[in-house]
């Protein structure tokens, strides 16, 4: 379907101003002390039966984008429009029955399926869950997704292990297409087969559009293979949208200067063909710290004052072109964007040299550069009064911890020298020592509050008499002599 016809048709889903933040939590009390800012605003529309193609380098935020469509993830903010219903706002009965018309098919064909259920079992679980078909239909419906995804339908009982990597990925195609969707996301769904495979795979998909009428939001990292299958395709810089173009434009006139720094990237076959590869200089910033105004600034050559400043809106070009850049002013307005780029890069340096001399004028040296604001920012102070809450409490607690036993070996101590002193009493007062404990009667309520003769742990003392003196010892909190607590060594007395 051409990227014009699409346009006359009304969406089938609608994105607006997606956002998906993940927290990072550090301290004793787990608080949130920054957020990752996967997907930042994102918004773009897919018509019945139209493929788009989400492009950008790694970490981009392209899968958090599909996931989170499909309420996979939660979204932190924004609204995502499937036949006119917010799929942000639905309760979970009504996103289950809407969900039969969303479908994914995932990068790793092998971790996606279940590896001890049979390619049976896999492809009917949806049809089971949605209570689509029962008895022997579902298994005429299982073979008939098979045989139209090119697998023979005789193979339904083998398990995942048994089919090769294309193999596995068609029998994860299939199970998106049992419970017929409008739309299915396939998220890097051809990135770990081999190439031929991949061929085949992206021809299924393709024909299986045509076929049903699916739409696809097509996620991937390999340009040549977006440009084959999609026809739109977006472009993702750091959780946004910097380029939307229909394909064949966006490869014959890129304006942003990410795009053409990804298209300078795709080797061409031809050795006797020269291409003039854009380097972009730098590391993509941190999205828990993007930097303000244009995300692409710091490693953009023509960068000015503005960029760093304001963030660019998407503007409207013709032939449904759209571009997050202030260099989209030039070109809307008929301008050569080679030669806007130059310009605004000689103004660039021009401009940062004026700067430099100003500065140094006042004493100091800057060129206007972007400063990390985590490295700027003092430590809050709230945070630093609750760490030294939380370490108050692990120091009283710890200590709490240790003096517990520290006050059950100094007791059981204190029993043994009392218990000793009692013996010797009894010695001395009857001229024997005495059988058992319990001969010592009363004599036991000065060293046990409830006259038993029982150690700190709950454990009997042991006592034997002997001709020349006695044995007196505990066998601490597990019922075995204890060196350790201080309760198993041996009292030895002696007579006099």
């Amino acid at each position: 379907m051409s990227a014009e016809a699409s346009d006359t048709r009304a969406p089938l889903l609608e994105v607006e101003g997606l956002v998906k933040h993940y927290p990072v939590n550090a301290g004793v009390f787990s608080q949130e002390v920054a957020r990752v800012r996967a997907v930042d605003g994102v918004s773009f529309a897919i018509a019945p039966g139209e493929t788009l193609g989400l492009v950008g380098e790694s970490g981009c935020g392209k899968t958090t984008v599909g996931r989170t469509l499909l309420r996979l993830e939660e979204p932190t903010a924004g609204r995502v429009l499937f036949d006119g219903k917010d799929l942000a706002t639905l309760a979970r009965s009504e996103l289950r029955t809407v969900r039969r018309s969303l479908q994914m098919v995932f990068q790793d064909p092998m971790s996606s399926l279940n590896p001890r259920m049979t390619v049976r079992d896999i492809i009917a679980e949806p049809l089971h869950v949605h209570r689509v078909v029962r008895g022997e239909a579902l298994d005429v419906r299982v073979v008939e997704l098979l045989e139209k995804v090119g697998l023979p339908g005789a193979w339904r009982n083998r398990y995942p292990h048994e089919f090769s990597g294309g193999q596995r990925q068609r029998v994860g195609v299939a199970r998106a297409l049992a419970l017929g969707p409008k739309l299915i996301v396939c998220d890097e769904a051809v990135s770990a087969l081999d190439v031929s495979v991949q061929a085949q795979v992206l021809n299924l998909l393709i024909d299986l559009r045509e076929e049903l009428g699916l739409s696809y939001l097509f996620i991937s990292h390999d340009l040549s293979v977006v440009r084959h299958v999609s026809d739109r395709i977006a472009v993702m810089y750091l959780g946004q949208i910097v380029e939307v173009a229909p394909s064949a434009r966006l490869f014959t006139d890129p304006v942003h200067p990410y795009t053409r720094a990804l298209l300078s990237a795709i080797p061409v076959p031809d050795p006797r063909r020269k291409v003039q590869r854009i380097v972009l200089e730098g590391d993509v910033p941190s999205p828990m710290n993007p930097p303000p105004g244009c995300r692409f600034h710091t490693r953009c050559p023509a960068a000015m004052n503005r960029c760093r400043r304001d963030q660019p809106p998407l503007v409207q070009l013709p032939g449904g072109h759209e571009v997050s850049c202030f260099l989209a002013d030039a070109t809307a307005q008929g301008g050569d964007w080679r030669q806007a780029t130059e310009e605004r890069r000689r103004a660039a340096e021009m401009d940062r040299v004026a700067t430099g001399r100003a500065d140094a004028e006042s004493g100091s040296l800057a060129f206007d550069e972007h400063v990390p604001e985590a490295a700027s920012e003092p430590t809050p102070p709230a945070w630093v009064a609750r760490s030294f809450v939380a370490a108050l409490l692990a120091a009283l607690l710890g200590l709490v911890v240790f003096a517990w036993p520290v006050s059950l070996v100094d007791r059981a101590m204190q029993q043994h020298a009392g218990l000793e002193g009692q013996l010797r009493a009894h010695a001395d007062a009857t001229g024997r020592w005495p059988e058992r404990l319990r001969d010592l009667g009363w004599r036991l309520h000065e060293v046990f509050d409830d006259g038993a003769p029982i150690d700190p742990w709950g454990q009997p003392w042991e006592y034997t008499p002997r001709a020349d003196g006695f044995s007196l010892r505990s066998f601490g909190p597990d019922g075995q002599p204890d060196a350790q607590s201080g309760a198993g060594d041996d009292i030895q007395g002696s007579g006099g």
